[in-house]
This record gives structure tokens, C-alpha cells and sequence, in this order.
């Protein structure tokens, strides 16, 4: 098993973390295929747990060894020679992490080993998942290729799933009691295939498989007489983050270029409503985002994008996109979906909001067309709409001008009226002046004639 002979870790999920966190200190444990030790001289150095092991690799199991107090190696390491059932003194755990898969008869050795156990004690158990949708995907494509490692490894001779492994336990005279899932995608492991190697409406099935994207199962597992109830059902985690298809990655901008290490990203389902939230702050410049909604093509529904602020909340609309046709808050995307929205200037300190929606997936070519062409074709029709409505506004621009201009010209001739009437009040009064002056000579000639 040297192929297996990797550092310990102890900080993500993986087989050796869970089945670490499951065993108390001070215990009394019988390892099968420890390789060069890693998790032995842990469990010895750092829990003070009594270690005792099995490794039919004399080599590595040599190195395992030193952190032991017995050792079966070599020939008396074979777990099918059942040398290590000699054992007397009961064990707190048995491990066998990513083994049985290996054995010829892996009922028998666990039959056996449950035979070692304290009353409360526990096997810690790793399989690789067959059911995986990487596997899946070559099945469907007429491909079943071993590996030197990992779910196809060459050297497996038995294969589990979820359910055969339950029966096995149950066959054999123990139940599970706790189960964790180690999770990998599609893509993401040493079997090199991806989504486009099935068609969309079969990857969508697939997707929805609880168990399609558990690599391993790590279980703990006791005596079918213990107290604990049984342990028969997927955790409610599996159906959560991992299980969700899609994932969508928001990038962001200021003085340096996007990053990944600028980015934040989550999974979603087609036809969920995904709401994005960006806190912005003056520790550092976002001049734009980048919004990437899945990553490969198909058609968007884009609800939401503003900016908010002490001064109010600002609409965006995108200032880049890589989609082939778009209308209003529809975006059809045929190559890497790709969405650039520039921040006001000036943006210290605010939120960014956006929601979108993803309505189709890896579209074939005929309904990218099509959507292409509606797109297309309402685009335009939104395109008339709004000239009419800028040539309406522009209509009713001038039209309120020429009012302005009316109501001034008006107000000119009001002035202009006044005036008259005054000037018309000023002369009917210089009329009755000239009349009293006239009517005051011709009095003064009258007196003159007489004298």
C-alpha cells in the first residue's frame, strides 16, 4: 500500500481528519495498513494511545513500527492470514482506513475483527464510493479505466456503495452508528472526465444523486448489540452546498487586476434565485466586478444590480459582457459567461447587490439560436421603443420650450398692456390739463377785450 504513503492531514475532511476526530485519548487501538505511519505515530505521540498494527508492506510497515507496541508485518501483516486475531486484550477502536476494499473476503475481517472489540468499542472505516458520478460518466462513455490510485485503484478488489456497504455490516453482525462524507466533484479527482462528456438532460439526473459526488465514506461502526441506534441514512449534509451544481464566482477590481484571490464565489440550483451581497469599505478600492454566473453556457435572469449608499441606491447595468444576446434583464451566454459592472466613482463605502436566476444550461445549438434570435429581435423591439420615446421626450422638450417661450411673451404683453393703460391714464390726464389751460386763455382774452 505504499501508493499511500502521504503527509497527515489534519485541518480539511478527509478520511484520516474524521477518523482522528472520532478517537479519545488514552486508547487502546488496532490499526490495519498504517503504511509509513502517519496517522499511528499521531494517534501515539499527541493522543498517548496504545498502538498496535497491521501492514503486510515490511518496509514501510517498518517505519509504522516505531510508534507501536506490537507489530504484524510483513507475511504475518497479510489481514486474510488472520495472525492479528491472536490478540487477547480487547481494543478501544479498529481502523481500517481505504483497506477493505483491498481484501478478498472483507466480510470475514470485519466479522473477525468485531470479535477484538471492547463492548463499547468501534471499527473506523474508509471505502471509496463506486457510485460516484466520475465513474458514472466513463460508464456511460464505455469507459472503465484503473487508476494507481484513488476510486479505480488497481489493486481493489471489492467495490461499495452506500447501500451494499449497510448490508455487509448488517450481514456480519455489526451496524453503523455515524457516517461522514468526503466529497469531490466531477473533474476534481484522478478520473479526467468532465459534464461535457454526457449530454445537459443526463448531466441535470445525474446531478441529483445523493451519493454522486461522495468520494468516501467514513464510518463508525459497533457491535450490532450496542446502545446506539443504527445509522442507515445519507447526513442532511450531502444534500446541501456539495450537491448544488452550479457555482457562480463575483471578482473584483481596484488598483491591482482580478484575482482569484479577490474573488468569493457559492453553488446554487438552476432555477434559484441567487442573491449576492458585496460589502464595500474604504480599506480598499473596488472600481469594478466581474460577475462570472456558471461556467459554461446558457441563458440568465438578471433582477437585481445596484449599488447603495448614504446618498441612496444606484442602478448598474453592465458596462462589459461576453453574452451573444441579451434584452432588458435577459442575457444569453454561448462561450464563458462573463458580466463586467463598473462602481460609481468616488465608492468608499456601501453595499453591491445582485440577483440573477439561471434559466437554461448548456444549450444545444439549435435552442441557442433560437433564444438568440427572440433576444435578438426584442432587443430591437426595445431599441424602437425607446427611440419612439426619445423622439417623444425630444417632441415634448421642444413643445414645453415653445410654452416657456409663450408664457414669456405672454408675460411681455401683460407688461406691454400695462403700460399702455398708463400711458393711456397719462394722456386722458394732459387732455383735461390742455382743456383747463385752453378754457383759462380764452378767459384771459375775454378780460383783455373789456379793458
Amino acid at each position: 500500500m505504499g501508493n499511500y504513503d502521504f503527509s497527515l492531514d489534519l485541518e480539511s475532511v478527509n478520511t484520516m481528519s474524521v477518523i482522528n476526530g472520532w478517537i479519545k485519548e488514552g486508547s487502546r487501538i488496532l490499526e490495519f495498513g498504517p503504511a509509513n505511519g502517519r496517522l499511528t505515530k499521531y494517534l501515539k505521540e499527541e493522543k498517548d494511545c496504545r498502538m498496535t498494527i497491521v501492514e503486510i508492506d515490511g518496509e514501510t510497515g517498518r517505519e509504522a513500527s516505531a510508534f507501536a507496541e506490537k507489530a504484524y508485518l510483513g507475511e504475518e501483516g497479510d489481514i486474510e492470514k488472520f495472525k492479528w486475531t491472536a490478540e487477547t486484550e480487547p481494543f478501544d477502536y479498529i481502523i481500517f482506513a481505504d483497506v477493505l476494499e483491498h481484501l478478498h473476503c472483507p466480510d470475514r475481517v470485519l466479522k473477525e475483527a468485531s470479535d477484538l472489540l471492547k463492548p463499547e468499542g468501534e471499527i473506523l472505516v474508509s471505502v471509496p464510493n463506486i457510485t460516484h458520478n466520475s465513474i458514472l460518466i466513463d460508464l456511460i462513455n464505455d469507459r472503465f479505466d484503473y487508476d494507481e490510485t484513488g476510486l479505480l485503484d488497481r489493486t481493489h478488489v471489492h467495490f461499495f456503495s452506500y447501500d451494499s456497504f449497510v448490508k455487509l455490516c448488517g450481514a456480519n453482525g455489526v451496524k453503523i452508528v455515524d457516517m461522514v462524507p468526503v466529497y469531490s466533484r466531477v473533474g476534481d479527482n484522478e478520473i479526467k472526465n468532465t459534464w461535457r462528456d454526457v449530454p445537459a438532460v443526463l448531466e441535470r439526473e445525474l446531478r441529483k444523486r445523493a451519493h454522486g459526488s461522495v468520494y468516501q465514506y467514513v464510518y463508525r461502526i459497533r457491535r450490532a448489540q450496542s446502545e446506539l441506534p443504527a445509522y442507515t441514512k445519507l447526513p442532511e449534509g450531502i444534500a446541501g452546498e456539495d450537491r448544488a451544481p452550479f457555482e457562480w464566482k463575483l471578482y473584483r477590481r481596484g488598483e491591482e487586476d482580478y484575482s482569484e484571490e479577490k474573488c468569493i464565489r457559492g453553488f446554487y440550483h438552476d432555477g434559484e434565485e441567487v442573491n449576492i451581497t458585496l460589502t464595500l469599505n474604504d480599506t480598499e478600492e473596488v472600481r469594478e466586478v466581474r460577475l462570472a454566473p456558471m461556467a459554461e453556457s446558457g441563458l440568465i435572469e438578471v433582477t437585481c444590480a445596484e449599488i447603495s449608499t448614504n446618498d441612496g441606491t444606484t442602478a448598474l447595468q453592465p458596462s462589459l459582457s461576453s453574452a451573444a444576446a441579451s434584452c432588458k434583464r435577459w442575457f444569453l451566454f454561448r462561450e464563458t459567461p462573463l458580466m463586467t459592472y463598473a462602481l460609481p466613482r468616488d465608492t468608499k463605502e456601501g453595499s453591491l447587490h445582485l440577483t440573477f436566476r439561471l434559466l437554461e444550461y448548456r444549450l444545444n445549438g439549435d435552442t441557442a439560436d433560437n433564444l438568440s434570435r427572440i433576444l435578438s429581435e426584442k432587443s430591437l423591439e426595445t431599441e424602437d421603443l425607446r427611440k419612439v420615446n426619445a423622439d417623444a421626450s425630444e417632441y415634448i422638450r421642444r413643445l414645453e420650450e415653445k410654452c416657456k417661450e409663450a408664457d414669456a411673451q405672454k408675460e411681455q404683453l401683460e407688461k406691454q398692456k400695462e403700460q399702455i393703460s398708463e400711458a393711456k391714464g397719462y394722456i386722458c390726464h394732459l387732455e383735461k390739463d390742455i382743456r383747463e389751460l385752453k378754457a383759462a386763455i380764452e378767459e384771459l382774452q375775454k378780460k383783455r377785450r373789456l379793458f
